[in-house]
């Protein structure tokens, strides 16, 4: 990962920044991978897509394209195969608390003249206020000064002594610059980096009720390496309507430390018990949990956190236990010629995050080649025990990474996907992706907004 220094600087803090585009890649897998649930009837196809995604004001880009290639060689055997490449660059907040911004700005102010006459002395004023709230201010704005026994001005600018003697010019004019509030700058870091994964896939029904399911996947970036495998047996019944799936994923994780040369590890693993449910020939219901265990290095070690007033490294628990839970509904409605998707997701680990995410997709047939899919999303979280803005003391875990924040996030987009033929379709899709803060002190400034395109097709063999 090649990294540039951006607008802070810590001793104690490498000038590296790292984004992690984990969950993009995972968002884009899913999406692949409920394309090919929905068009599982070829027996040879390969998928292609390429993915845009682009954060306001010029901070991360992604640009990712991916492939799928599947081919059943026979109704109980067979393979898949797909990978994907980020091209990754932009800026990303550091974790550091926001810097105060000021800009000058030029007053004009009119200030009293004292002028001299035989009966004493007065002053006179050039106010333009309007307040009336009492007889004291009343008089000021007179020009009534009691001490002296002065006479009244008769007019704002021009003071009329006693001796019949004109004073022109009784106030003028001054200017002065002065310093002001002007918002907040987000401290960020200049990000370039690229990643590669790879997954490959092997299907294969060994009993009437059994069909099992064996993957591996490898991922790399200049700093991050990933390894994984996973297993799981799909058990079918009640004339194959119902389907339970059992299964455990392991994933082993290598961190190289840029600012001190060495190497951490991480390491994963989860469980699934899961259920899909074919109510009727138009319905179905699906559900699964999932539970799981991070250990080992999960900081990020491009996060920075005030403590104390000074910038330090972020420091979070080195193990984390999770639980997701999951469920959904698809239900065909062939009087409006479409099907409904809806599904809820709850999440929560030992950080002291909870999650939840709701989604509504609706594909609508327009004739017989075009697929119209508009969708929403939904999701809101708490934050983590550890985060905060800034820090004094001596805390044991900290971090002010926006992403383990109090937030709420919707997304909302359409997809278009034209059948050519029986062999080959392309599809277009638009998403917009909007984030802010729901803790009342995180800056609005740390939560991005981003528009993602994406674009790709399916040839079938």
């Amino acid at each position: 990962m090649h990294l540039q220094t951006g607008n802070f600087r810590a001793s104690s803090v490498p000038p590296e920044k790292k984004f992690l585009v984990d969950i993009k890649a995972i968002y884009l897998s899913f999406l692949i991978q409920v394309m090919v649930s929905n068009w599982s009837g070829a027996e040879e196809f390969v998928d292609a897509k390429v993915m845009h995604y682009q954060e306001n004001q010029g901070r991360m880009r992604i640009i990712a394209p991916s492939f799928l290639y599947k081919k059943e060689y026979t109704p109980d055997f067979s393979i898949q195969i797909d990978g994907i490449y980020n091209s990754i660059s932009g800026a990303t907040p550091t974790g550091a608390p926001p810097v105060p911004m000021y800009t000058t700005q030029t007053i004009t102010e009119q200030t009293p003249v004292t002028v001299s006459s035989p009966s004493g002395s007065f002053t006179a004023y050039n106010d333009d206020d309007d307040d009336d709230d009492g007889d004291d201010d009343d008089d000021r704005r007179r020009g009534y000064n009691g001490r002296a026994a002065a006479t009244p001005v008769s007019s704002p600018a021009v003071a009329q002594p006693s001796t019949g003697q004109t004073s022109s010019g009784a106030s003028q004019s001054s200017t002065r610059t002065t310093t002001v509030p002007a918002g907040t700058s987000i401290p960020m870091q200049d990000v370039t980096d690229t990643r590669v994964g790879l997954n490959a896939n092997v299907t294969r029904r060994i009993s009437k009720a059994h069909t099992l399911s064996a993957s591996g996947y490898f991922s790399t970036e200049n700093d991050y390496q990933s390894t994984g495998l996973s297993l799981q047996d799909n058990v079918s019944f009640n004339e194959k309507n119902t389907i339970v799936s059992f299964g455990g994923a392991y994933a082993y994780d290598t961190i190289d430390i840029v600012s001190e040369e060495s190497s951490e590890t991480k390491q994963t693993a989860d469980a699934l018990l899961g259920l899909i449910q074919y109510i009727n020939p138009r319905t179905i219901f699906s559900a699964n949990l999932v539970a799981g265990n991070v250990s080992g290095y999960i900081t990020d070690q491009y996060k920075v956190v005030e403590l104390n007033n000074e910038l330090v490294r972020e420091n979070r628990p080195d193990s984390k236990n999770k639980l997701i839970g999951y469920t959904g509904l698809t239900k065909r409605i062939s009087s409006l010629d479409g099907t409904a998707e809806s599904s809820y997701r709850y999440y929560t680990d030992s950080f002291g995050i909870d999650s939840h995410t709701l989604t509504f997709a609706w594909f609508q047939d327009v004739g017989r080649s075009l697929i119209l899919r508009p969708a929403v999303r939904f999701y809101q979280q708490s934050e983590a025990d550890f985060y905060d803005i800034r820090f004094t003391g001596t805390p044991e875990y900290y971090s002010s990474d926006y992403r383990v924040s109090s937030m709420a996030t919707m997304s909302y987009g359409l997809k278009a996907v034209w059948v050519i033929s029986g062999r080959i379709r392309l599809d277009v899709a638009y998403d917009r992706y909007e984030m802010e803060s729901s803790d009342g002190k995180t800056d609005p400034g740390m939560y991005p907004a981003a528009n993602v395109v994406t674009i790709g097709g399916r040839i079938c063999f």
